[in-house]
């Protein structure tokens, strides 16, 4: 393989990572408190900065999440501009993502045998 076709391929594991991930990411990140989606790009860029996400995906997962009662939002009123959305887990969300963490992310990340696998594949 050349290095064109691997950085051809190298972009697509990262999209469909990109995809995968973002559900989960953005739950986590409206964890701690509402927010509305400026802060949850900064939250992206903060703590998984690898994972550049845009807004029309931010807003198509929180539409999905609203309409299957995952989460809820409030308007805010801007001074200086049109109203905005602020994003918060509701109930469900918040008990969804911590029996998603406790079944699926928990056992894996924090098992020392999906670690070994992992630093020996990286070597």
């Amino acid at each position: 393989m050349n290095n064109h076709s691997d950085t051809i391929l190298l972009k697509d594991l990262e999209e469909i990572h990109k995809r995968s991930q973002l559900g989960l990411w953005l739950l986590v990140s409206l964890k701690s408190s509402p927010i509305h989606v400026s802060q949850i790009k900064n939250y992206f860029t903060e703590h998984y900065p690898a994972m550049n996400v845009d807004s029309k995906s931010i807003y198509r997962t929180l539409r999905r999440f609203s309409d299957a009662g995952v989460v809820s939002y409030t308007l805010q009123t801007s001074p200086s501009g049109p109203d905005y959305k602020v994003y918060g887990l509701t109930e469900k969300g918040d008990r969804l993502l911590t029996k998603f963490l406790n079944i699926h992310v928990m056992p894996v990340y924090y098992s020392q045998h999906i670690e070994h696998l992992i630093k020996d594949a990286c070597t």
